[in-house]
């Protein structure tokens, strides 16, 4: 069955762009969408409901969901072709999407009021796209994507004021495109994210207020351009990056004013263009210079920048 809703209006999110912020896949394949099975089991619906039934519908094109009816309206289906956007303050659960299991354009949640979870996704693995989970008010944590092992572009996950976790999508190996974790208030780590090994394009961390370490990305090794971490007020250390080998761009570490140590990144063996540690009031510089020469020992050949840092007499022998 094709099931008709309203076009979605395309802008800015549409594209997986995180808003301009920053610090200055595999394929589809037949087999992908057979896993789920027909029924989404009696928690997947509304608690008055039943469980939903899935019919193995394809929505054609993109699916705007502004209004409970548009989503009721798209209970059941298992493939939308083009983008999802769910968005407004009408949205509470997203069970009426419990059969979904594949997206091929992006998946837009944002400026929701009363989801706390995305717990009705939970079928869905396959995200052609971005998906963008920007500015929702009552938003605790990612969970519901447990299922999610293939995003073809963007993660942004920018401005949700009660974030407090990424627990969620724990299948998630790669980002096609780039990962932006940012403005974050309450969110304290990035747990969610342990399985992630590669980031396709930037992995941008800027200004969440309350992160106070990046050990939920301990499996991470590959970053295709640019790390940027910056403005994180507690964040302490980098060890969550000790298997980080590879930044095809350059490294910026700018204006963490609680980060004492970058010994995570004493692993990194190629950065593609500059090293940049400035900035960070407490992290001694002779610490700085210490994991540089780790890194250059490991074969990089650049010229770092380390400026504004804590003095060097601050290292503790």
């Amino acid at each position: 069955p094709r099931t008709r809703l309203r076009p979605a209006r395309f802008g800015i999110l549409a594209a997986g762009v995180a808003l301009g912020l920053s610090c200055g896949g595999r394929q589809a394949t037949e087999q992908d969408t057979d896993r789920a099975p027909l029924s989404a089991g009696p928690d997947a619906g509304a608690a008055d409901a039943g469980p939903v039934v899935c019919h193995e519908g394809v929505h054609e094109g993109p699916l705007e969901a502004s209004s409970a009816a548009d989503l009721d309206a798209a209970k059941g289906i298992t493939v939308v072709t083009g983008t999802l956007t769910i968005r407004g303050p009408w949205a509470t659960s997203l069970s009426e999407l419990a059969c979904l299991r594949e997206v091929r354009g992006h998946v837009l949640i944002y400026q929701t009021s009363g989801l706390t979870s995305l717990e009705g996704l939970s079928s869905l693995a396959i995200v052609g796209g971005a998906l963008t989970i920007n500015e929702n008010r009552a938003l605790t944590s990612l969970e519901g994507l447990e299922g999610l092992f293939s995003l073809g572009d963007n993660l942004s996950i920018y401005a949700n004021p009660l974030l407090s976790s990424l627990d969620g999508p724990t299948s998630l190996t790669r980002v096609g495109g780039s990962l932006v974790v940012s403005e974050n208030p309450a969110l304290s780590d990035v747990d969610g994210l342990c399985e992630l090994e590669a980031v396709g394009v930037d992995l941008t961390l800027f200004h969440n207020v309350a992160l106070t370490n990046v050990d939920g990305l301990a499996a991470l090794s590959t970053i295709g351009r640019n790390l940027r971490i910056c403005r994180n007020s507690v964040l302490t250390s980098l060890d969550g990056l000790v298997s980080l080998r590879s930044v095809g761009g350059g490294v910026d570490i700018d204006r963490n004013p609680s980060l004492r140590t970058v010994e995570g990144l004493r692993g990194l063996s190629t950065i593609g263009l500059g090293m940049y540690i400035r900035g960070n009031r407490v992290l001694p510089t002779c610490e700085a210079e210490s994991v540089v020469a780790r890194i250059r020992a490991n074969g990089w050949s650049g010229i770092p920048s380390i400026s504004r840092n804590a003095p060097p007499m601050t290292c503790q022998k």
